[in-house]
């Protein structure tokens, strides 16, 4: 949920106030932009998980663009 479509590409922007966070992108789409380092795997479904880390004490606005794969 909160992904939005800008032209050809998925946009995804939150605040996190967790330290450790997991994004799963829908079917079908990679990641071209991550505002924040991240660890990016592949599920056994095939889906793109964003597994984000934020080791400050302050939340961390996260923002994430993605197209359709080839």
């Amino acid at each position: 949920a909160g992904y939005r479509l800008e032209g050809a590409h998925l946009a995804w922007e939150k605040t996190l106030h967790e330290p450790r966070t997991t994004i799963l992108l829908p079917v079908g789409w990679e990641p071209i932009a991550i505002s924040s380092p991240a660890t990016v795997t592949t599920t056994r479904e095939g889906r793109v998980a964003i597994q984000v880390y934020n080791p400050r004490v302050e939340p961390a606005a996260i923002a994430i663009r993605a197209a359709r794969a080839k």
